[in-house]
């Protein structure tokens, strides 16, 4: 998808819905490109009037042409703000702790934030009420580690404006797909993989913002590993930026999924020891140095046995997995190989890496968790994110190493028909646990 602020998308219709609930006013006559009249200056705009308006592409951006009168104020957004955190008691912790409501009062009063982009947000919070959640809590987030990190304070803004607006291209994709509940089919990813840049065109339209917000905008949802999009790319060819807006959001997430950041100093542990980014270190000092109240992110008794199962089930396809990595690696060894080649070992590296470091590769841990499946206990919800990661490492190696594999023409036939065979070895276990619902979503 391409942005065009004239074109119609999702966009129209959610603004359309949000007149429902206020005033939504023609700032100006509305016409197509092709100069028909569509709606007079003053006209309130109503959910079938938007509809209409969405059938053309205007002469002018649609936030332009159109108003809502009671749009986000940067107090507005400061409340949200301490709305917020009275229901993230971890976060609250971290800023008390801290001394930072002083520097969020700052980041939302102290620099004049672009009409269009404060109307953008109130769309965002009156249609999509979770994703606007997780956007404050990410950009927040994001200034704490700019703030632990001792960025200087003109960073710490930038990172703040690019958290804050890095998911505003969402509101411009089929919101079906946004707010789907079941797990999306790769062409599904596919679509909504494309708004970190949607988000990037937004900003780049608003003005006023640096190439490297820009940049960050659109990497934030890179992996160090290369797993993530829309680009793949790996730590090498990230910016820090952009890898730390990524982080967040990975943090974000499994606070979401998990009830408290806390739950993320597990996955943080192993990342630092693979990934070796000053980021992670400083998010993992951050947490452990935070009195976080009472975690919730232990399991309930009533469902440690499930999940003890699974992770075994998820255990046993990884040690498969494993078997079929080294051997990937060792033939790998012996090869001469060109970029994509090399990319792809790299990645074998880092998965083996992920493995030995974690305790995932060690026979030991099938025992410890049939052991705890008759507790109440947090290892078994540390142990599942980092089983699904490297599951979503190993899918990610699997489709890289299947187009090298095509291009490539190098090898040897034998060699190619045993790294083919491997690869479609490494497939076949992914689908069972794709089919047992155990890989990441």
């Amino acid at each position: 998808m391409k942005y065009n602020a004239r074109a119609p998308d999702s966009y129209t219709r959610h603004l359309g819905r949000a007149s429902e609930q206020q005033p939504c006013i023609a700032q100006q006559d509305i016409y197509n490109e092709f100069g028909l009249l569509l709606v007079k200056k003053g006209s309130r705009i109503s959910t079938k009037l938007a509809t209409k308006i969405g059938e053309h592409t205007l002469d002018q951006p649609i936030d332009e042409a159109i108003a809502l009168e009671d749009a986000l104020t940067p107090q507005d957004l400061l409340t949200a703000f301490q709305t917020l955190s009275t229901k993230h008691a971890d976060l609250r912790a971290i800023t008390e702790q801290r001394e930072a409501q002083g520097l969020l009062d700052t980041l939302c009063l102290g620099q004049p934030i672009p009409r269009v982009l404060l109307q953008k947000l109130s769309v965002m919070q009156s249609q999509l009420p979770a994703q606007f959640e997780m956007s404050l809590l990410g950009a927040w987030l994001s200034a704490l580690l700019t703030l632990a990190a001792q960025w200087p304070s003109t960073a710490i803004y930038q990172v703040f404006s690019a958290a804050l607006f890095r998911d505003l291209g969402l509101l411009h994709l089929d919101e079906t797909l946004v707010t789907k509940d079941t797990p999306l089919n790769a062409e599904e990813q596919r679509i909504l993989g494309v708004h970190p840049r949607v988000s990037r065109s937004i900003l780049l339209e608003a003005g006023g913002f640096s190439e490297e917000v820009l940049h960050a905008v659109a990497e934030h949802h890179e992996h160090p590993a290369g797993i993530g999009f829309p680009a793949g790319k790996t730590s090498n060819n990230t910016s820090q930026m952009g890898q730390l807006l990524a982080l967040a959001d990975r943090l974000c997430l499994i606070s979401a999924e998990q009830g408290s950041l806390s739950a993320a100093i597990p996955y943080l542990r192993t990342s630092i020891s693979i990934y070796q980014l000053p980021i992670l270190q400083v998010a993992y000092r951050l947490l452990l140095a935070t009195q976080f109240e009472d975690s919730p992110t232990q399991c309930q008794a009533g469902n440690s046995q499930q999940l003890s199962d699974e992770a075994i089930e998820r255990l046993v396809s990884i040690g498969a997995i494993f078997a079929f990595l080294v051997i990937l690696q060792h033939r790998l060894q012996e090869l001469s190989l060109d970029a994509r080649g090399e990319s792809f070992a790299q990645r074998i590296d880092q998965a083996l890496t992920l493995l030995h470091t974690s305790g995932l590769a060690s026979i030991d841990l099938i025992s410890l968790l049939d052991e705890l499946k008759d507790e109440v206990s947090a290892e078994l919800q540390d142990t599942e994110l980092l089983e699904k990661e490297f599951l979503h490492i190993a899918n990610h190696i699997y489709r890289v190493g299947a187009r090298w594999c095509l291009k490539d023409t190098q090898q040897s036939k034998e060699d190619k028909q045993v790294i083919s065979e491997t690869l479609a070895s490494i497939h076949d276990v992914l689908k069972q646990c794709s089919s047992h619902n155990m890989l990441a979503d």
